[in-house]
Order: C-alpha cells, then sequence, then structure tokens
C-alpha cells in the first residue's frame, strides 16, 4: 500500500517462567502509527503481562 525509505520500528521481548516471546512491528505513518505509539501500548499492558502466567494464552489476551 504505501513504501518507505525508512521505518521506525519497534522490538519487544518478554521473559517469564522460562517463556520468552519476540514481538516487532513497523509502524504505518499512513495509518497514524508510530514506535512510540507501539512503546505507550506496551507500557500500559506491561501490569498485565507481568501478572499473567505465560503458560495460559487466551487469558493473558483476555486481559489485555
Amino acid at each position: 500500500m504505501s513504501s518507505s525509505e525508512f521505518r521506525d520500528n519497534i522490538y519487544f521481548r518478554y521473559s517469564a517462567d522460562g517463556i520468552t516471546g519476540h514481538g516487532e512491528g513497523a509502524p504505518i505513518v499512513r495509518y497514524k502509527e508510530s514506535a512510540e505509539l507501539a512503546r505507550q501500548g506496551i507500557e500500559i499492558a506491561r501490569p498485565a503481562l507481568l501478572a499473567a502466567n505465560p503458560w495460559h494464552f487466551t487469558e493473558v489476551l483476555e486481559r489485555l
């Protein structure tokens, strides 16, 4: 849909109870997305992630 020469990407790593998850995103300016907004979203989700049991994936998604 669009191209760009540069994107400010975001990378996320979460580790708990011997499980490590990795995520990344390339926010699209066209949709008013940014790496900073993604970082803010992660910070908002942080308490729920820290309190969650990573082995209960569906429950974690419901909390978020």
